[in-house]
């Protein structure tokens, strides 16, 4: 499992790869905190595989579902609003698909990490002609400035 890069404003994607096929899977996501350890899921999840670690804590814990794709992938979407205050938000998540041949009926994926950051305030002052122009064009949220050219 792996998370594309997200900026606010934007949308947070998460593709799952390599789960069992046309199966019910369940992300779980913690805001606010970093993976945790590993630890054992056989408290939560009795007969589950020893191997089958969780890195997110259930308390607290938002869930998204999806089922995946017949050869396991499977793409969790999340809008995340243009407010300032999600800037440096740590997010952590981990998915769970039930999959009725491995121990316990449920199998994890590994833990993915991500912090959300924020677009530069940025622009592009545009004139064509004389360098000592007084007058031009701006195109905000287009690049930071930083190369000035003329004819």
């Amino acid at each position: 499992m792996t998370s594309r890069p997200t900026s606010v404003g934007g949308a947070w994607f998460v593709d799952l790869q390599n789960a069992p096929a046309s199966q019910l899977a369940v992300l779980v996501i913690n805001t606010g905190s970093p993976l945790a350890s590993p630890f054992s899921l056989q408290p939560f999840v009795p007969g589950i595989a020893p191997s089958c670690l969780g890195q997110v804590m259930p308390g607290n814990a938002l869930t998204l579902v999806d089922v995946t794709q017949s050869w396991g992938a499977a793409t969790f979407y999340i809008p995340i609003p243009n407010q300032r205050l999600y800037n440096d938000l740590i997010v952590s998540s981990q998915a769970a698909c039930f999959d009725f041949f491995a121990p316990g009926g449920i199998v994890v994926s590994n833990g993915d990490q991500i912090e959300f950051g924020i677009d530069p305030a940025m622009g592009v002052l545009w004139s064509q002609g004389s360098p000592t122009a007084t007058s031009g064009s701006y195109y905000p949220h287009f690049g930071l400035v930083t190369l000035f050219a003329h004819n």
